[in-house]
């Protein structure tokens, strides 16, 4: 799991979330300081589980709206004049960098579920007519 590219990236985000975050002030070290820290162990968690898992598309959205969550963050952090702009400059950049890499890995998951024959909605194809059908969930033989 250390050669997973996105994962180094979120670790340096991480790393340089965390010396920004000591620059907040006190007053906000047990409000929007833990959500931000509570918003980057999510990222950090999503990637490793989407990692493992074999269906890989709701962990992608969990970890795709968390991302979210971080850049509003970030931009309310900056609107209220805790985050320098060199530092929102950086580390929105980072965040931004993340959010194309798994947007990336969602497009490459379609792909590979087309190619097997399964759309992103847990549907089969059932032929060049485009029609789906649903994939069913168990089976019912013996």
């Amino acid at each position: 799991m250390e050669d997973l590219i996105i994962l180094q990236k979120a670790f340096e985000m991480m790393e340089y979330g965390y010396t920004a975050l000591a620059q907040y002030p006190k007053s906000e070290k047990f409000a929007l300081v833990v959500d931000i820290k509570h918003c980057m162990h999510k990222i950090l968690e999503k990637i490793i589980e989407a990692n493992k898992k074999y269906y890989k598309k709701t962990t992608l959205q969990e970890l795709d709206v968390e991302i979210m969550k971080l850049k509003a963050y970030l931009r309310l952090s900056y609107n209220l004049k805790f985050l320098p702009s060199k530092k929102y400059e950086i580390w929105s950049g980072k965040s931004v960098e993340l959010g194309r890499m798994v947007g990336g890995w969602i497009k490459s998951t379609k792909k590979r579920l087309m190619i097997l024959g399964i759309g992103y909605s847990g549907c089969r194809y059932a032929g060049a007519g485009g029609t789906m059908a649903p994939t069913p969930a168990f089976s019912t033989s013996i």
